[in-house]
């Protein structure tokens, strides 16, 4: 979890996960550089957990969702990782399923769900967001416009080889780390909704799109940084296969 001046709603948010999370679970939460109440619940959250270990962890200085969502997949421990938004809901069982998924398919490094769309006061707006932003598996896809949603993400802690460090220009984490699996990975996609994501005047993903300069300049930026990418973790995987030779 990565949070900034999140008080308005996150406690709402850890009532809502920390009940699904088992005792060798854990909570990562790096905080950047918040001047509301965000770290004292945190803080109280961490204080009156009676089973799940929580981590927290503060910038010394802000540097945006993008690195402190970054930080906190670094300090991750456990081998399955759920990103989690600080205004968000998550709906009962989301975590058992997401578990359930890995459990029965060995080969599957990412999950993703649909997910209830809802206002600032809890009220729902929309019964899916894939409805009208319906997921499209495949790189090409993903490129030309973006369909992954890092609230509804789990992925393994072993994708982290090829997802770190995200590069300077990715317009964002989710669509960074999900994209790559389309290319290193598989991704299994849940046709129903596990949490609820809240929509308000405060999110870090506004709803309104950046210009069209702006769009074009990602895109190209993401291809350039996902060929380097794949050549990156290729020569890698090259030298692996031929060590044993050389010896």
């Amino acid at each position: 979890m990565a949070t900034w001046n999140g008080a308005p709603f996150l406690e709402e948010q850890l009532q809502s996960m920390l009940p699904q999370l088992l005792p060798e679970d854990e909570l990562v939460a790096v905080d950047d550089t918040s001047h509301d109440a965000t770290m004292a619940i945190l803080e109280r959250a961490s204080q009156q957990s009676e089973s799940v270990t929580i981590r927290l962890y503060q910038n010394s200085q802000n540097l945006g969702a993008i690195r402190s969502f970054e930080r906190a997949l670094r300090l991750a421990k456990r081998e399955i990782i759920v990103l989690c938004d600080q205004d968000d809901r998550w709906l009962p069982g989301k975590i058992k399923r997401i578990r359930e998924v890995f459990a029965e398919d060995a080969a599957a490094t990412l999950v993703l769900s649909d997910a209830q769309i809802i206002d600032g006061a809890g009220q729902i707006m929309a019964p899916s967001w894939t409805a009208t932003r319906p997921y499209r598996s495949g790189l090409l896809a993903n490129v030309a416009k973006n369909t992954f949603l890092g609230c509804t993400m789990g992925f393994r802690r072993s994708s982290l080889a090829y997802c770190l460090p995200i590069p300077a220009g990715a317009p964002m984490h989710d669509q960074w780390i999900g994209t790559l699996h389309t290319i290193f990975g598989k991704i299994v996609y849940l046709d129903e909704p596990l949490i609820q994501y809240r929509r308000h005047g405060g999110n870090a993903t506004a709803d309104n799109h950046a210009s069209w300069a702006q769009m074009a300049q990602w895109r190209l930026d993401l291809i350039r940084n996902l060929v380097a990418r794949w050549w990156q973790v290729s020569r890698s995987s090259r030298r692996r296969i031929l060590l044993p030779s050389v010896f």
